[in-house]
């Protein structure tokens, strides 16, 4: 699945199924966030993803044939899977976490972030109930401002080969989205100046849009494109939100930083990966005692995320702090399992000015043991 967040407008409980409690489905998230973190393959979501519903949404406004929805339909069930891509994340390290429960227009929604190796996704999960039970419908990535099942839609379609102007766009998209995450900024730009005239409504291109310049582009350039981002899509502030506070991580400018976090906890919920954004804005800026203080705080909520570790060792290592980059070593093997040689061929690679220093040697030496 994209590493993708928004809202649906269909109100689910209008054929007559009585409405639950709200402490129901915030037990109900509570329990699934369990479960992905105890790597248990039986997830909740798994039995309880309505797949009748969510085909109704992958096939609205795909004209096919009687005998290609049926086809349509053996494809959805076989390459959709909500639970598939989170399980996986979470068995190789990554933190999965419920960060806030509402409701709008009275259906439920719930929001699950996904943290995993400095990508993260936001899913705001849309809920209803069928015979009693909690059952999930669909979801919007706020980083990609995709849902699930646009993701499977643009997925059927090529399967079909069904390729009108909007599903070659979107193919194009995902290929710019694609080459952002490989810092191939040039190049992306150059396609999405092809894209974006056809796709000045889509949300998805514009967000894109918002992903590239966030990245490659002046602060304030990022922040009129939000402006404009936001008349178009007056519901989607948590994007445009979003987008600025990783603008403000890139220049280093701390306190737009944390203003954009403020926003992001009002319109997506609290969360501790905000201290991981903040000290990520401290290292850019320098400010490395405040990067190790929300790094430190980051931990204590995430102690499980390696990633979390290797931050604070680019800090230590920034300062030419050796012995605590040491220190950190033997930290991380008491808490993690051991690489052994491999562990010490990354170090010795990615540190490479460690192995000036003693201690760091004989960290390696118990290694390769």
């Amino acid at each position: 699945m994209f590493w993708l967040l928004t809202l649906i407008g269909f109100v689910f409980n209008s054929c007559g199924e009585k409405d639950l409690p709200d402490e129901d489905f915030i037990a109900f998230a509570q329990e699934i966030e369990t479960q992905v973190m105890n790597y248990e393959n039986e997830v909740l979501i798994v039995n309880s993803f309505d797949y009748e519903e969510f085909e109704k949404r992958v096939l609205a406004g795909v004209d096919i044939s009687k005998k290609e929805k049926n086809k349509a339909s053996e494809f959805i069930r076989e390459h959709f899977n909500p639970a598939t891509s989170i399980l996986e994340a979470a068995m190789n390290g990554a933190d999965f976490r419920f960060v806030k429960f509402y409701r709008k227009d009275n259906v439920p929604h719930i929001i699950f972030r996904t943290y995993f190796n400095g990508g993260v996704s936001i899913e705001e999960w849309i809920l209803g109930v069928k015979k009693g039970k909690i059952m999930v419908y669909d979801a919007f990535a706020i980083v990609s401002g995709m849902n699930w099942s646009d993701e499977c839609r643009q997925k059927l379609c090529n399967s079909l080969r069904i390729f009108t102007d909007e599903v070659v766009n979107i193919n194009k998209l995902i290929e710019i989205n694609y080459l952002i995450s490989n810092d191939e900024y040039e190049m992306a730009d150059s396609m999405l100046g092809w894209v974006m005239p056809q796709m000045q409504h889509n949300l998805y291109a514009r967000t894109m849009e918002l992903n590239l310049s966030s990245q490659s582009k002046p602060y304030e350039t990022v922040k009129a494109l939000t402006t404009v981002f936001e008349k178009t899509f007056p519901t989607q502030k948590q994007i445009a939100a979003f987008y600025l506070m990783q603008s403000g991580i890139r220049h280093g400018l701390a306190d737009e930083t944390m203003h954009h976090i403020h926003t992001l906890i009002d319109l997506v919920g609290d969360d501790p990966i905000y201290y991981l954004y903040q000290s990520w804005a401290f290292q850019q800026s320098n400010a490395n005692v405040y990067a190790l203080q929300m790094l430190d705080s980051a931990i204590r909520y995430m102690p499980h995320v390696i990633d979390l570790y290797l931050n604070k060792l680019d800090v230590y290592y920034s300062d030419y702090n050796y012995q605590s980059c040491v220190d950190l070593l033997y930290q991380m093997d008491s808490l993690f399992e051991s690489g052994g040689e491999d562990d010490a061929v990354f170090f010795q690679t990615n540190y490479s000015q460690l192995k000036t220093y003693p201690p760091f040697n004989e960290w390696v030496q118990l290694k390769m043991k």
